[in-house]
């Protein structure tokens, strides 16, 4: 529950993140960033791609990470077999980027430039109208109001202008909520139906 791409989390645990990811193939793994500039330097990296490779030998055989026996057989013969060119990025790593309002919409470009599976938009709270905001090489836009006591309301002509493009452009959408006092005070409705599209590569996920 926190951002990998913070400039405080040291490298070496960003590259132990997806080291994680990699040794669990049977998951996917939503990875949901408000700083794409550094996660795209990272993950366009060779230097990155070999420390992720280390991080999967290291996990595979540190006594220390708590493993089952079978399991961590099971480990060690995934980090032998992963092949640094061939599986990156890993293809079961989704990244997005935060995109609240109109000013942040240059997020949406640094993560266009990172190597994913899925690159995936999180427009909530949406908090104002997005005009400068380009789906070319987004694959899914989720959208949600706000929430809580002091919530600011979501104008749905918001919501309608995104629905239109995300159909134009064919971009999976999700509409979550439209928010209120609690989550579901709003509801999830968008002129009589609800949005619940997820990318075509996608399997069983959670929002």
């Amino acid at each position: 529950m926190s951002d990998v791409g913070h400039a405080r989390v040291p490298t070496e645990f960003v590259a132990r993140t997806f080291a994680t990811m990699a040794l669990a193939p049977q998951h996917q793994f939503q990875v949901l960033t408000k700083r794409p500039r550094r996660l795209r330097r990272l993950l366009e990296s060779q230097n990155f791609v070999d420390a992720v490779w280390s991080e999967m030998e290291r996990l595979s055989e540190d006594d220390a990470v708590a493993l089952a026996r079978p399991v961590r057989e099971d480990v060690r013969k995934r980090a032998a077999n992963w092949n640094a060119l061939s599986s990156w990025p890993l293809p079961n790593v989704w990244i997005g980027t935060s995109i609240e309002s109109d000013e942040y919409c240059w997020r949406a470009d640094e993560l266009r430039g990172i190597p994913a599976a899925v690159r995936f938009l999180s427009l909530e709270p949406l908090l104002g109208p997005v005009p400068s905001l380009e789906l070319s090489r987004i694959d899914w836009v989720i959208v949600g109001g706000e929430s809580g006591p002091a919530h600011r309301a979501l104008d749905l002509a918001w919501v309608r202008d995104i629905r239109d493009r995300c159909v134009d452009r064919r971009v999976a959408l999700f509409f979550k909520q439209v928010g209120g006092l609690t989550p579901k005070a709003g509801g999830r409705m968008l002129d009589g139906r609800t949005w619940d599209e997820y990318p075509a590569t996608a399997d069983v996920v959670g929002v």
